[in-house]
């Protein structure tokens, strides 16, 4: 088991100034590897919308050493996507689980991703 960092209070980060916001991601870091042997350089955003995420959290994330980062957008993440920009490993999609079991088979199956391009096709 591996774990990654969130930040230290779950904060809005695009609503945070510039010293609070390089603090919340820096601290959380720092102090899950001071905790864990078990942490990893992927970073999962609090409040992942896209209004939540300012651009100066990407180029925080990469300037730490972070690999890449987490949003609560839903979607795939892919090559093509890492691709897109320099900022995009830092803000990949993801599916989040609402309880639903069926929904999260179709996920991790690879279900849901067919019958979206089945559909986006027809």
């Amino acid at each position: 088991m591996t774990f990654g960092s969130h930040t230290v209070t779950h904060p809005i980060m695009s609503q945070l100034d510039d010293e609070a916001a390089l603090w919340e991601i820096k601290g959380s870091w720092v102090r899950l590897r001071e905790e864990s042997s078990a942490a990893v350089p992927i970073f999962c955003y609090p409040n992942g919308r896209p209004r939540d995420i300012s651009p100066r959290e990407p180029a925080n994330l990469r300037a730490l050493g972070f690999d890449t980062a987490v949003s609560a957008t839903p979607g795939y993440a892919s090559p093509s996507l890492l691709a897109s920009s320099t900022e995009s490993p830092f803000l990949l999609p993801r599916f989040g689980y609402n309880g639903n079991a069926a929904v999260f088979k179709q996920i991790v199956t690879g279900v849901l991703r067919a019958r979206l391009a089945y559909w986006s096709d027809n």
